[in-house]
Parts: C-alpha cells; structure tokens; sequence
C-alpha cells in the first residue's frame, strides 16, 4: 500500500486544505520578510515567492495525508497538537548550514465537522538559526532565579 507524506494510506484525491494564519503566525512572517528585507529585496522575494509555494503544496500534502506525529515540544508549548514543516529558501545547499531554512509550525482543524481536517492554520514561523519559541521558557526561569 503507498503512503502519504504523514505516514497514514493515501486517500485517492482530496481539495487542498483552506490555508490560515494565527494572529502570532501572521506576525512572525511579518517579521520574517521585514528581518530578509533589511538585508536585500532578491532574500525577500525568494523567500516570499518559496513560502508561497511550500504552504500550497503543504495543504495539498495534508488533505491527502494528514500528519500523524505532532511536534513534541511545540504540543507541549502550544497545549494542543502542532507540527512542523521544514523547508530552505537559500540558492545552494551548504554542508551544515542553517542559512535559508525555515520552519513553518502549523496545526490542523476540522471546521466543518466530517472528522477529517480541512484547514491548516500556520502558528508560527521561524528561521533555524533563531530560538523557537518553546525554547525561550526556560532563559525566562533561569534569570529569575
């Protein structure tokens, strides 16, 4: 039997999913394309033109094939189930590099009540190189101290 993306059957043909952004979603790729535009417009406009096919062909993938296996820590961040899109927007592969990936961290909802979700509602995105919000809880503990 061939399997989706998220490890589950594949489902023969499904709509893509209705894409969303979180208020803290919206405002992380805010900050993202501000952040790539500070550095050259050519960063930005592949990183705005890469993000715009990733999120369509992940509400593709998942309509299909949700995912099975929520991101650990994000869950326990976020109290409920989220997972995790990896994806490079830089020209070249470099060996050990975090230069150009992203991750999109994302959750999935069914609105319309037929026990399959329909949409996909981003949280938050960040870049490999910053802190994932998850891991800023515990400097906040540590200076407190």
């Amino acid at each position: 039997m061939r399997r989706g993306p998220g490890g589950g059957p594949l489902r023969p043909s499904a709509p893509p999913l209705v894409l969303d952004f979180s208020p803290e979603g919206r405002s992380a790729l805010g900050q993202a394309q501000t952040w790539l535009k500070s550095f050259s417009t050519d960063a930005f406009q592949r990183f705005t033109a890469k993000i715009g096919q990733e999120l369509t062909a992940l509400c593709k993938a998942c309509a299909v094939n949700p995912p099975t296996q929520p991101h650990e820590q994000a869950t326990i961040y976020y109290s409920r189930p989220v997972f995790s899109h990896r994806f490079r927007t830089g020209k070249t592969k470099q060996k050990r590099s975090s230069s150009g990936v992203w991750y999109v961290i994302f959750d999935l909802q069914d609105t319309n009540g037929d026990a399959r979700p329909d949409l996909l509602r981003v949280v938050t995105i960040f870049h490999a190189a910053s802190q994932a919000p998850w891991d800023t809880q515990g400097d906040e503990s540590e200076e407190s101290v």
